[in-house]
């Protein structure tokens, strides 16, 4: 599914480059295996919010107004055109600053 891949990975880019100050893209293939890497350059996230981004409405940043962000529906969106393309979504922090939004394809 094409184009739900493509909104999954716009979502991403846009958090990136809205919250995080820059995105870089990336893929890795091993094997049989795909991931579609989505970095930031800002601090990341508490690890114990990391899995709350993924609910409707939550934010990190309270406000509301969509000058500092929106309504807190994207990354929800993104994982689940991520799961209607056959992928699955999750967020790290990398080791050495930024967010990884990673979008793994594993064969069976």
């Amino acid at each position: 599914r094409p184009q739900a891949l493509r909104r999954c990975l716009t979502n991403l880019i846009d958090n990136a480059v809205r919250h995080g100050g820059g995105a870089t893209v990336s893929a890795m293939i091993e094997g049989t295996n795909t991931r579609l890497i989505v970095r930031d350059h800002g601090p990341g996230v508490p690890e114990d919010r990391l899995e709350a981004l993924f609910e409707p409405f939550y934010r990190l940043d309270p406000s509301r107004s969509r000058d500092s962000g929106g309504t807190g529906l994207g990354l929800t969106i993104a994982r689940r055109m991520a799961e209607g393309a056959g992928g699955r979504l999750t967020l790290a922090n990398a080791e050495d600053g930024g967010l990884e939004a990673v979008v793994a394809f594993d064969a069976p």
